[in-house]
C-alpha cells in the first residue's frame, strides 16, 4: 500500500533549510521596514509620512526576542504588516516593493512554521490579523489629518 504523497507546497517548504527560511522572513521584515521608512522620509504627503512611520515601528517591535509560537505569531504578523501596508501604497515604488518583501517574509515564514511541525493556523491567522491592524492605522491618521 503506497503512502499519500505529501501536498506540493509541503514539499516546497521542507525543500528549503529552517535556516533559509528564518533569514528570509527576517530579511522581508527588515527590509519592508527599511522601505516603510524611505516612504517616510521622501515622501510629501503627512498622512503617508506618519502611516509609513508608524508601519516601521510596529514591524521593528516583531523582532522583539519571543520563543514557540509567540514568535512565530509576532514574526507572521510582521510580516502581514509589511505585505498589507505595502497594498495601501502601491501608487509608490516603495509600495509595491514593501508588498514583495511582505509576500516573500510571509512565504518564508509559513514554511519555517511548517517545518517546524506546529500548525501554520495561528500564525497565518496573525499574518491576516495584520490587514485590521493596517487599516485602524490608515483611518486614525485620515482622519487625524483629512
Amino acid at each position: 500500500m503506497a503512502l499519500p504523497s505529501a501536498s506540493p507546497l509541503s514539499s516546497l517548504a521542507m525543500r528549503f533549510p529552517a535556516q533559509t527560511t528564518r533569514g528570509a522572513s527576517i530579511a522581508g521584515r527588515l527590509f519592508g521596514a527599511g522601505l516603510a521608512l524611505l516612504v517616510a522620509f521622501t515622501e510629501s504627503y503627512d498622512p503617508a509620512q506618519v502611516f509609513a512611520l508608524v508601519i516601521a515601528l510596529l514591524v521593528v517591535a516583531t523582532f522583539l526576542p519571543f520563543r514557540g509560537l509567540a514568535a512565530e505569531v509576532t514574526m507572521l504578523f510582521g510580516t502581514g504588516l509589511v505585505f498589507f501596508a505595502g497594498t495601501v501604497l502601491t501608487h509608490l515604488e516603495y509600495g509595491l516593493a514593501m508588498l514583495a518583501m511582505g509576500a516573500f517574509g510571509g512565504a518564508a515564514g509559513l514554511a519555517l512554521v511548517h517545518r517546524s511541525g506546529r500548525g501554520v493556523l495561528l500564525p497565518a491567522a496573525a499574518f491576516a490579523a495584520a490587514v485590521f491592524v493596517t487599516g485602524a492605522i490608515q483611518a486614525a491618521i485620515v482622519f487625524r489629518f483629512e
